[in-house]
């Protein structure tokens, strides 16, 4: 939920940057960027093994993966065509925020609820 957070801050941040920028400033965020964007990569199979029923662990990472991929194939596409269709770059990072800002409210709602559930 923190990486979704930061991804989705981190995104909307960098469609906001102004060719001005300040080169510090750009490096900091850019380094939070890629932390972000890569730090799920380990936690994720990992608990989607842990959770998968006893012997397809290989299975059930090998098929989620599969999906979460689809995002690698389908984002660059999603990019240049709003990008290209509002004449920026920044409407492209926008873009992308969205739907990150919206996975980490979908993990903070479950979170929420199965804390819920433990206390009743």
């Amino acid at each position: 939920m923190l990486l979704a957070a930061m991804m989705a801050l981190c995104t909307a941040a960098t469609g906001l940057l102004q060719p001005a920028a300040p080169t510090f400033p750009v490096l900091v965020l850019l380094a939070a960027f890629g932390a972000s964007a890569t730090g799920w990569n380990g936690v994720y199979p990992a608990e989607v093994a842990r959770l998968a029923p006893p012997g397809m662990a290989g299975t059930a990472t090998g098929g989620s993966l599969s999906v979460t991929f689809f995002g690698v194939v389908l984002g660059p596409a999603v990019f240049g065509g709003v990008s290209g269709l509002f004449g920026s770059y920044s409407a492209g990072y926008i873009a992308l925020a969205i739907p990150t800002a919206l996975c980490c409210w979908s993990l903070w709602s479950s979170a929420r609820a199965a804390r819920a559930a433990g206390a009743a």
